[in-house]
């Protein structure tokens, strides 16, 4: 891709070419294939000039250039001087040398005879282009180094983020697997022992049943009891490690809300009051449900950049509001997500209030400990 600022050099080169081209038309060729061929010659140099990178063949091309404009100057026509600062700056582009711009353009005046008005403007002009189009490519140069470094600061940060995800994945895993022994320790502990021994007792009491009934009788009686012990330590284990409805519940929720965020730009609040461990498994999954739905309407029709989300625990009532601050809808045409919303609440007695006027909001309201509960 060719740079902008080779870009303004090419079109001033042909600017200069046409202007040339036109000086000579009204002052009437002398010459015409000269002067055909002397322009095609320079426009075919310039565009070989541009496939050069820096180095031995740019040099070569752009010093060629210059002395062409000065046999142009002297075998053809003095109006061909005026390529002399264009010639000019390709040599400082590929020499570097900055102060040779100034030196010839103004040596260049001494030829230019007639035409040093002229002349003087296009080298003031052509020299400011350069000028500019060159502090341009520096700031472009610097633009897309800092890019790059912030690209690469990205790059990391990802990394660090993508590490830090698997981190939470491997500790999570790593978390599962202590539960899972300390189950498994407590269960041996408490119960395999006493399954163990309760075991030996009854072939013990199978061996002395005919010759010692009341021996026999003795100890199934002290193994029913130690067994009785192992179901209830069984029962305490797992009422320990089974996590309450309201914890299972208000975590789903959550959980929901997380993947929200994550996958939109919409902002989301969750408030919660009331006594949560009143709520049933069967109307935590409705309430899962119709938040997940409320949430899909809004993120494709609101237009919104705010959802609340709040769960009240009332005297005789359960109530799940969601409310955002989109457009809103004057009349509401209930769609297969709402209408699902409805389906699901009256199920378990329950009932779904929709209002668009501000914003939109869908209330869920349940009733606490079954459908009699909800009067209307």
């Amino acid at each position: 891709m060719v740079p902008m600022g080779e870009k303004w050099i090419i079109i001033s080169k042909f600017s200069v070419l046409i202007y040339i081209a036109i000086k000579q038309l009204e002052g009437g060729f002398r010459t015409i294939a000269p002067n055909i061929l002397a322009i095609l010659v320079y426009i075919t140099l310039s565009m070989i000039y541009y496939l050069f990178d820096r180095g031995l063949y740019k040099r070569i091309t752009a010093l060629t250039g210059l002395l062409l404009a000065i046999v142009f100057v002297a075998k053809l026509d003095s109006l061909y001087i005026f390529l002399f600062p264009l010639s000019v700056i390709d040599l400082v582009d590929a020499f570097k040398p900055p102060d040779l711009l100034v030196f010839s353009s103004l040596l260049a005046l001494v030829f230019s005879q007639s035409h040093w008005p002229e002349y003087l403007l296009l080298a003031i002009m052509i020299g400011l282009l350069f000028i500019v189009t060159k502090a341009a490519e520096k700031r472009d140069i610097k633009l897309v180094n800092r890019l790059d470094q912030h690209r690469k600061k990205l790059d990391l940060m990802q990394k660090q983020i993508d590490s830090y995800e698997q981190y939470k994945k491997q500790e999570y895993y790593l978390v599962q697997l202590e539960e899972r022994n300390s189950i498994a320790q407590q269960i041996h502990d408490k119960v395999g022992h006493s399954i163990s021994s309760s075991l030996i007792q009854l072939e013990a009491a199978q061996l002395v049943s005919e010759q010692d009934p009341a021996m026999a009788k003795k100890i199934i009686s002290k193994v029913t009891g130690v067994l009785r012990e192992g179901m209830e330590s069984i029962r305490q284990t797992l009422h320990n490690i089974k996590p309450a409805v309201e914890q299972l519940g208000i975590n789903r929720v959550k959980s929901i809300l997380d993947e929200f965020r994550a996958n939109s730009m919409i902002r989301v609040n969750l408030t919660d009051r009331g006594d949560l461990s009143l709520i049933s498994y069967q109307q935590w999954k409705v309430i899962s449900d119709n938040l997940t739905e409320a949430l899909t309407n809004s993120l494709k029709h609101s237009r919104a950049t705010d959802i609340s989300v709040s769960i009240s625990v009332l005297n005789k009532i359960i109530k799940l509001e969601v409310k955002d601050n989109g457009v809103g809808v004057s009349r509401i045409n209930k769609g297969l997500g709402l209408a699902g919303i409805d389906e699901r609440t009256a199920s378990i007695g329950g009932k779904a209030i929709f209002d668009g006027s501000r914003g939109f909001s869908v209330i869920t309201i349940l009733p606490i400990g079954g459908a009699d509960e909800l009067a209307y």
